[in-house]
């Protein structure tokens, strides 16, 4: 369990790392000079622009985007992460439901007037 709770950290941090990106396409001039003549390169994960807090905070941002082997493992241990938490509450030994038991006799006792 104690493994679990440090991947539950890794992969919280990592989620932490992934919310703060999104998709960017590098513009390619075919000019010398920026101008109209351009087309999109491939896409990439970058630093959204829109990361109020890092910018609040002063962070500078991550020169090295995440790539593609980084989402990767992300995932592989996200699922990983899944696995081991619902291996762990399928074991556990939870009391039967016992939904109703009683609720007549204490609908009773409160519903005396007497």
């Amino acid at each position: 369990m104690e493994q679990t709770n440090k991947d539950l950290g890794v992969a919280a941090s990592n989620r932490g790392s992934l919310a703060h990106y999104g998709l960017q396409y590098e513009i390619i001039y075919n000019t010398p000079e920026p101008s109209m003549d351009f087309k999109f390169g491939a896409p990439r994960l970058g630093q959204s622009r829109h990361n109020q807090i890092a910018s609040l905070l002063g962070k500078q941002a991550n020169k090295q985007p995440l790539t593609t082997r980084d989402v990767r493992n992300f995932i592989t241990g996200f699922v990983e992460v899944e696995r081991r938490l619902t291996e762990f509450t399928q074991s556990l030994q939870l009391p039967s439901p016992q939904q109703g038991v009683g609720l007549l006799q204490a609908i009773g006792r409160h519903g005396d007037s007497t």
